[in-house]
């Protein structure tokens, strides 16, 4: 007795890298992807061509955060009230929380003239 089997497959992290690249090509102006992890899942059934071509359509999801740049976003604040920063940051941003602020010594009412002495942290 013998028996021949034949299977198709595709690797889970071949399927994301390609749903990755495809949607590279795909994003919004002035965002860029969170991270490379990609969620993928089939929505369809595989279906086999006569030329032996396997194909099927799957839903891919992945994060995206709104693209901030470190050096505009310092031009944009500086020297202005603490207050004026926080509203111009919000209304000119795609935040999602409200901008912290902190100055040092806590009681100057200024973010400083100079952008060497501006530190931007953007966090995930």
């Amino acid at each position: 007795m013998s028996l021949k089997c034949e299977g198709q497959y595709a690797r889970a992290a071949d399927v994301n890298s390609l749903a990755n690249l495809a949607m590279n090509t795909h994003l919004p102006a002035g965002f860029e992807a969170a991270s490379n992890a990609v969620t993928s899942a089939a929505s369809s059934a595989p279906v086999t061509d006569s030329d032996g071509n396997t194909s099927w359509k799957i839903t891919a999801r992945r994060l995206l955060r709104a693209h901030i740049d470190p050096i505009e976003t310092m031009q944009m604040i500086q020297g202005r009230s603490l207050s004026v920063a926080g509203h111009h940051l919000s209304t000119s941003l795609k935040l999602v929380a409200t901008p912290v602020i902190h100055v040092t010594p806590a009681w100057w009412p200024w973010l400083p003239v100079f952008p060497f002495r501006i530190a931007v942290f953007i966090a995930d």
